[in-house]
């Protein structure tokens, strides 16, 4: 199956982290770490977004245990790996490293294998896109992104002209050179001292609102990019954002319930395959009182005391009925059990509801619940 596979860039876990910076860029994104000749772990640009290290610090302090693959996995199985949020993972046997595969060559295999669904573009896109305008500056963009909890912005000219997109992984280069700097200099050299139209932006690539995935997907292996502005023609403006994930994970058998989860802690990623195991089997419970079109989980990992981090997460289940369950608490998965059982004691409190007497739960559409220090607070929307 690996026939394009890529070279991988492997570094020591002896090597110090100014000398992987500086090898850093658009073109070496992923360092594969070996040690005795066996295969460690990766280091990535994701990982020095999140990591506090001192400069002539080891690399092997930071290494992440990623997902591995296999020259005998399926399809399927390696799409799940890049779904966890990786752009390229390293294909090992016996412990040696053969090489590297990018998630744009998964959606190349997809593609050739004809395994990409007709569907539209617009059926799969994220919407609304978020646009600013090019004197914004890049502390604005930065603030923008975390508060819509999005990756991408589309730069625009005062005209509303699309003149390029950034993302979070162009603005933490910035913010980690900053990062050590004395305050006088940091208020100096900030982010909101910079403007968009000031940075080197990435070219924009659009198809059109009835666009089918596979014209979408030839478009990103074309240009080898992961993300493409859905534009309305007669509206003559974006309407959404489609990431090379959204196909990878459109491609996938649905045969069990869509689970997705978001915002995990890069220190917590071990966990996404436990973690989405109690999500799907919550779900699957669920569907059992009543349809489930699937979920979704967002984790926020917000401040750490010692050893211990708070955490807070958003349940979503979609389906015949819509339920939000929102809880905090100091522990990944005292935290993922307390939204579980909320959610599932909701549903069949609607389910009951539904039963008895038609009174103002007849138009409930969906059901919120905040779960804080303990209180329950009930929130209904028409």
């Amino acid at each position: 199956m690996f026939t394009a596979l890529r070279p991988a860039t492997i570094i020591s876990p002896d090597d110090r982290l100014d000398k992987i910076l500086k090898k850093m860029g658009p073109e070496t994104s992923t360092f594969v770490v070996v040690g005795n000749g066996k295969y460690l772990g990766i280091i990535n640009d994701r990982t020095f977004r999140s990591i506090q290290g001192e400069p002539d610090s080891k690399i092997a302090g930071l290494v992440w245990n990623a997902p591995v693959i296999r020259p005998d996995m399926k399809l399927d199985e390696i799409s799940e790996c890049f779904l966890q949020g990786y752009k390229e993972l390293p294909v090992c046997e016996d412990g040696k490293v053969l090489g590297i595969l990018k998630h744009i060559d998964i959606l190349n295999y997809l593609l050739e294998n004809g395994r990409i669904p007709s569907h539209r573009a617009s059926e799969i896109m994220s919407s609304p896109v978020i646009t600013m305008e090019e004197d914004n500056s890049l502390s604005q963009a930065a603030s923008v992104m975390k508060q819509n909890n999005v990756h991408h912005l589309v730069v625009v000219d005062k005209s509303g002209k699309m003149t390029g997109m950034v993302s979070t992984a162009d603005l933490a280069p910035m913010l980690e050179r900053l990062k050590d700097r004395p305050p006088f200099v940091r208020e100096k050299m900030g982010l909101w001292s910079i403007q968009l139209g000031t940075v080197v932006m990435h070219e924009i690539h659009t198809v059109r609102l009835g666009s089918i995935l596979p014209e979408v997907a030839k478009e990103m292996i074309k240009n080898d990019i992961s993300s493409l502005v859905v534009y309305d023609e007669k509206e003559e403006k974006p309407v959404g954002l489609v990431h090379i994930f959204d196909i990878i994970r459109s491609s996938l058998p649905t045969s069990d319930i869509r689970f997705e989860i978001v915002g995990l802690d890069p220190e917590d990623k071990e966990y996404r395959d436990d973690i989405k195991r109690e999500g799907v089997k919550a779900l699957q419970k669920i569907d059992q009182i009543f349809p489930v079109e699937g979920g979704k989980l967002t984790v926020k990992k917000f401040r750490k005391e010692g050893s211990r981090a708070k955490y807070s997460m958003k349940f979503q289940i979609m389906g015949k009925e819509r339920i939000s369950v929102e809880a905090s608490e100091w522990d990944l998965f005292k935290t993922l059990h307390q939204v579980i059982k909320e959610a599932t004691r909701i549903t069949k409190e609607t389910k009951s509801k539904r039963k008895g007497k038609k009174d103002g739960y007849g138009k409930m559409r969906s059901f919120v619940v905040k779960i804080r220090k303990g209180d329950i607070s009930f929130g209904r929307k028409a």
